[in-house]
């Protein structure tokens, strides 16, 4: 495994592949519309969403408030996004001030894939 260099942006935690009999979802409110986005790929820290149309809200650096990440009917979550990239049709996002319940909720939820 590599070292971790020092100011390395690489996520802290390898994210898995979301299955499609089970999706999941981060419902947010983007530009005052309520929309159920689908996740790529999900990992305790962030997600990889699948974000086709142009967001003013969805910028690198924006943070997405009173969102919910939807575990495929296991549970919901609450979460603070951080857009950290965007590469059409994709958005990469950090999961910001994650509590420790909501961390072992998606751990459990990962554990079960």
């Amino acid at each position: 495994m590599k070292d971790k260099i020092k100011g390395d942006r690489r996520r802290s935690s390898e994210r898995v592949p979301m299955r499609a009999d089970r999706p999941v979802y981060l419902e947010i409110n983007l530009d005052g519309n309520s929309v159920a986005v689908l996740v790529e790929n999900l990992s305790c820290d962030g997600a990889s969403l699948i974000y086709p149309e142009d967001s003013p809200s969805l910028q690198q650096g924006s943070h997405l408030t009173e969102c919910t990440l939807n575990l495929a009917g296991t549970g919901d979550v609450k979460v603070t996004p951080i857009v950290r990239w965007r590469v059409w049709p994709k958005v990469g996002v950090q999961f910001d001030k994650i509590g420790g319940d909501s961390r072992n909720q998606i751990a459990r939820f990962l554990e079960s894939k």
